[in-house]
This record gives C-alpha cells, sequence and structure tokens, in this order.
C-alpha cells in the first residue's frame, strides 16, 4: 500500500532585501514550511493566491480541459470558484493512500508564498504523480522557494512509492521551464490542440 507521509518540513531561504539607506543588498533567513494542505489556509485564500499570481503565460492544456481556461491566453472567469473546490479536494489527503489531486502549501510568515496542485496515481501499475500546478507569489520569486518545493513535492512522492513524475507548462513559461531541467525533468512529448 502506498502511503504519502504526512511531511511538514521547515527550510531556511536566503532572501535579498534592499536596505533603506541604498547601501545595497542585504541577505536575511526567511523561513518557509512545506505541508501538505490540511485546511489553512481556507480554500478561498488559496484561491485568491492561485489568481492574483498566475499570469497567462501559466496556462497550460490541463487547465483548458480542467474548464480553469478559456484557452491559452484567458483564465475562466469563474477560476476563483474552480481553484477553491480543487483545494476542497485536497484538504487532508496528502497522507492518504487513493489517488486523486493533492496540495501543498509554502508558508512564509503568515502568509502563502507558494501552492503545488499534485495529482497522485498510487495504485497505477507503475505508480506515478503529475504536478498540476507549482506557483510562488510574485513578491516571493527568486528565493529558491519554488526550486524547493518541487524537491519536497519529489520526496514526498518518492517515500510514497512513487515512481515517476509528469508536469507540463505552457510554452512561453520559460522561467519555469528552466527551473524543471535544473531539477532533472526532460521533455517527453508535444501537446496540440485545435478547436472542433
Amino acid at each position: 500500500m502506498t502511503v504519502f507521509p504526512p511531511g511538514r518540513t521547515l527550510v531556511l531561504l536566503k532572501e535579498q532585501i534592499m536596505d533603506t539607506c541604498g547601501s545595497g543588498p542585504k541577505r536575511s533567513d526567511t523561513a518557509v514550511v512545506f505541508c501538505w494542505y490540511d485546511g489553512f489556509p481556507d480554500p478561498d485564500e488559496i484561491a485568491a493566491f492561485f489568481t492574483r499570481n498566475a499570469g497567462s503565460t501559466y496556462i497550460s492544456h490541463t487547465d483548458i480541459q480542467w474548464g480553469r481556461a478559456l484557452d491559452a491566453q484567458r483564465w475562466s472567469p469563474d477560476l476563483h470558484r474552480k481553484i477553491a473546490d480543487l483545494a476542497i479536494q485536497a484538504k487532508g489527503r496528502g497522507g492518504g493512500t487513493s489517488p486523486g489531486i493533492r496540495l501543498v502549501t509554502a508558508k512564509a510568515g503568515h502568509g502563502l508564498a507558494g501552492i503545488a496542485f499534485l495529482t497522485a496515481r498510487p495504485d497505477a501499475d507503475r505508480p506515478y504523480a503529475i504536478l498540476e500546478d507549482l506557483l510562488v507569489g510574485s513578491d516571493h520569486r527568486g528565493m529558491g522557494i519554488g526550486s524547493s518545493m518541487l524537491q519536497w513535492v519529489r520526496d514526498q512522492c518518492r517515500l510514497a512509492g512513487i515512481e515517476k513524475m509528469f508536469l507540463e507548462s505552457n510554452l512561453g513559461n520559460e522561467r519555469a521551464h528552466a527551473l524543471f531541467h535544473r531539477l532533472g525533468f526532460t521533455p517527453l512529448s508535444v501537446v496540440m490542440s485545435c478547436d472542433l
């Protein structure tokens, strides 16, 4: 039986902060906690975080398939509700054994720094997971949170017996592509679509 660990990890990241005197950047440690979603913050806050931080270059084919985006350039007017519904489905599932959606939160201070939605299929012949979304807040980008969170997710999946992880990304999301390549992901296929 595949069981996802209850996982909660504290990570110290380096954050660049400009001092008010203008003498240049100073470094300061920022604590970030990665954990499976337990209902905090509430689903509406998760959805608000997503809608604030996901630009149109973030849209991929699953966003269109799931009705979260109208096409490759426009999010659905129902995006907030759809993300809140996903968070509700994911609540408390991190340590579970059943297939389905999971959510990881990256918390810094009293707020969200990032989120990751993951579909797990521990019941497949070759257990796999799909990283559906990895999103770091615009005010926390460039601090290593995305790479640390993705590594945490991969470690949790490995501990649960997941053998393979897949992801897909918008063609224009080049910064994310560089991260995925650095962490060992390689292109597997090309996804195409057409309107009928």
